[in-house]
């Protein structure tokens, strides 16, 4: 927000904190309603309860529960307190996910799930990425524009601001950034292992038995608004039953198979990655809309008492809010899908302006406000499209018309978040080039060259001498974090080379590598990582 003020204008910095405040709370507004279904689902409660002669929904005392906790963990001790214990928790929760992936892989063996990962269609392969052209949602497509956008929006997104600013120094941030890139490889593998385990119980034979029962309480997952009616429904309300048994199947299933001691941990797991979740982005979203779209407006400051107290209002104001968007919103989309297209409202707009900002001197105000606004309406269309697309094009009747909308209105929340982030980057470049022709002094708010602060000339890249240094191996690296640095830096140069070496031999090879090839890799790597 400080360097939106500094680059742009003290305006641009209140309408890109509110946007920005608008999209995490609606991203955000989601994340109530899964928490609360996957424990429902998981422990098999059931969907109302008694307390105190009053019938209460299941769904929202649990969302209720879920959501004080975390508003105690905020409040109590605020940033410091939510670090402290989302570390204790993480801690847990990673053992915990090792143990879950250790007994998924125990319980199918590979011999089963090769069997179950070879019997899919031609186009919809799950082990090799040459062969999956029909897949529709998670295709290359998906991960190439999930590539982008992780350039495009690098720091852009606000939810884990407040650890964003709570290192001691530059080279602390640096370091926790690289380290905090692990936790995703045990986070990842986890939502690796335990779907393809759930795709092998559900069409492998030797479960056939044992699947069924999963497949009824699958089948039996509809929204409350539309029990009893589920078979003639429109093809929006359909998407809504589609999303939720998606959603549902999961949870569903390990709750089934898991030994009650696992289940425990699980169960607990996920209770502290709930947690840390939400008082995380209870504390930044809320503290988010007081400094940079309220204090602004402030001619006096505020006392310290007061300052707090507006804070804890903020914060719970989001809680409110997300508490009450959860129980009315309806999911029709995939919950991946509809995260990257909701955040997309703020990076959109904000990735342009951070990048265009920090390396183009010709960047304009205008043209980040240009890119900002254009980012937030085309998101909101992609809104509108993704609830009511599907009954909107059953009832056009223009087939002229309806060929040329088909498809725009058949792209997913990612393909959105992507078109969206191309026009945002041609009208910032466009704007920026009709505007003023005086460049932008980027010396002076980046402190370099004769702008440079006393003591941070270590930080300069015109000081850096070696190779190693210029790459950012300044002099407050110790030994060890040399080490670390080295290693998580390395880790993905070594995959790179795999991948580079896999898919040209895949290419040069006549036919390209057989299945049994790559499912071969995908076990290696699985046990490996």
């Amino acid at each position: 927000a400080q360097f939106l003020e500094m680059r742009y204008s003290r305006n641009f910095r209140v309408f890109g904190g509110l946007v920005a405040f608008l999209a995490g709370i609606v991203n955000f507004g989601v994340f109530p309603s899964v928490g609360a279904r996957f424990f429902i689902w998981y422990c098999g409660l059931p969907p109302a309860f008694t307390l105190l002669g009053f019938q209460i929904s299941t769904f929202i005392g649990i969302m209720v529960f879920l959501l004080v906790i975390s508003l105690l963990f905020t409040f109590l001790g605020g940033q410091i307190a939510v670090m402290i214990t989302d570390f204790i928790q993480g801690s847990f929760a990673y053992i915990v996910f090792a143990a879950v992936i250790g007994f998924m892989l125990y319980t199918f063996t590979w011999g089963q799930i090769s069997d179950t990962l070879m019997a899919v269609e031609p186009g919809t392969s799950l082990v090799n990425p040459f062969d999956m052209g029909k897949e529709e949602n998670f295709n290359i497509g998906f991960y190439l524009i999930s590539v982008v956008i992780m350039f495009y929006c690098a720091m852009g997104w606000q939810g884990t601001a407040g650890y964003n600013s709570s290192a001691k120094s530059p080279h602390e941030s640096k370091m926790a950034m690289m380290l905090s890139h692990w936790r995703y490889r045990v986070l990842m593998l986890v939502v690796l292992v335990v779907p393809v385990c759930l795709r092998t119980y559900m069409h492998h034979p030797d479960f056939a038995e044992q699947s069924a029962e999963l497949k009824a309480r699958v089948a039996a997952v509809v929204p409350e608004d539309l029990k009893g009616r589920e078979d003639s429904v429109g093809p929006d309300e359909l998407k809504r039953i589609e999303a939720l048994r998606s959603q549902a199947k999961a949870p569903l299933f390990m709750g089934l198979v898991f030994p009650k001691i696992l289940m425990g941990l699980m169960c607990a797991a996920m209770l502290g990655a709930f947690i840390s979740t939400h008082d995380t982005y209870l504390h930044s979203w809320g503290s988010m809309f007081i400094q940079d779209v309220v204090l602004p407006f402030r001619k006096q400051p505020l006392t310290t008492a007061q300052h707090l107290w507006l804070l804890r209002l903020s914060i719970l104001g989001v809680a409110v809010f997300i508490f009450f968007f959860s129980i009315f919103f309806r999911h029709t989309q995939r919950i991946q899908m509809f995260c990257a297209l909701s955040a997309n409202m703020f990076v959109s707009g904000a990735g342009t302006a951070i990048i265009g900002g920090l390396y183009w001197k010709r960047g304009t105000t205008a043209a980040a406000w240009t890119g900002m606004i254009g980012g937030l309406v085309l998101t909101l269309v992609g809104f509108w499209i993704q609830h009511n697309g599907a009954g909107f094009m059953a009832r056009l009747e223009n087939q002229s018309l309806k060929a040329v909308l088909q498809p725009v209105f058949s792209l997913t929340g990612q393909e959105m978040s992507f078109w969206s982030i191309v026009v945002v980057i041609i009208s910032y470049i466009c704007v920026s080039l009709l505007g003023r022709r005086r460049p932008f002094n980027l010396d002076r708010l980046l402190h370099r060259g004769k702008y440079a602060v006393a003591g941070e000339e270590s930080l300069a890249i015109e000081g850096r001498r070696t190779l190693l240094e210029k790459l950012g191996w300044t002099k407050e690296f110790t030994p060890s974090d040399k080490i670390a640095a080295g290693i998580t830096l390395g880790w993905p140069l070594v995959w790179f080379v795999v991948f580079i070496v896999g898919n040209t031999w895949h290419l040069l090879k006549q036919g390209g590598l057989p299945k049994e090839s790559w499912l071969a890799f995908w076990h290696y790597w699985t046990w490996f990582i």
